[in-house]
């Protein structure tokens, strides 16, 4: 009985260093959510521009657009790191440069 009256709490450091492991666990987890947020949105801006170009190229084969498009699609987001995308459906190379903000 004695001995469990004795138990010796945390101290003053490690709770401290607790503290900060558990901040840095939750700014990475913080990190990884937002990067996945991107990777997500990057995914649906890139669905919907070969989308809308598929759907141009089939007015232009179909003879209701006249114009030519050039021969990828360039995605970014805030204008950085763009992704470029070719030959979609191997019907013709198209070029549409979709860009967003937040």
């Amino acid at each position: 009985m004695k001995k469990l009256l004795n138990c010796k709490g945390l101290s003053l450091i490690e709770v401290i260093i607790s503290a900060m492991i558990l901040t840095i666990l939750l700014a990475g987890l913080f990190a990884v959510y937002k990067n996945s947020r991107d990777v997500v949105a990057m995914g649906f801006h890139k669905s919907m521009a070969v989308f809308w170009a598929q759907a141009r190229l089939e007015e232009i084969r179909a003879g209701c657009l006249t114009q030519n498009l050039p021969s990828a699609i360039t995605i970014s987001k805030n204008a950085t790191r763009p992704e470029t995308v070719t030959n979609l459906g191997a019907m013709q190379l198209v070029t549409v440069n979709v860009n967003w903000t937040e």
